[in-house]
């Protein structure tokens, strides 16, 4: 068994260096520092969801994480999805209101952390629109 993890142990130091420098960092990042688009991806889908929860809206998400596409359930003039995207784009978070995004190894917690500050805006955003629309009383 020794035998067989020395062998290993040098195929895979001989596999590691072949690499190209950018790919061995992301290779130490996600082994060693824990990064990964998973992470990544559900650390800013369960801050939004966290946002909709406390604005009292209705938007989901039905991409992975490291893919999400999100929208409104009650929005069928699309205007509230785009309304959001429209703000979080305009505070620095490009956000597509048809398309799937996307993550990568390239993004960090802090990446994460201007994006939620740009989706807080968004949500206020449709909250205020919301409020501004007639309402049938009756």
């Amino acid at each position: 068994r020794d035998h067989y993890r020395t062998d290993v142990d040098a195929a895979m130091r001989d596999a590691v260096l072949g690499l190209p420098e950018q790919s061995r960092a992301l290779l130490r990042y996600h082994l060693i520092d824990g990064w990964s688009i998973d992470r990544i991806g559900t650390l800013l889908i369960d801050g939004i969801t966290e946002q909709n929860k406390r604005f009292g809206l209705d938007l989901v998400n039905t991409g992975p994480a490291p893919m999400p596409s999100i929208r409104f359930v009650h929005d069928p003039d699309r205007t509230k999805i785009r309304t959001w995207c429209g703000v979080a784009t305009a505070h620095g978070a490009y956000a597509h209101p048809s398309h799937n995004w996307f993550v990568s190894a390239a993004h960090t917690d802090d990446d994460v952390a201007m994006t939620l500050r740009a989706t807080e805006k968004a949500f206020a955003a449709v909250e205020h629109l919301l409020d501004a629309r007639p309402r049938i009383v009756g």
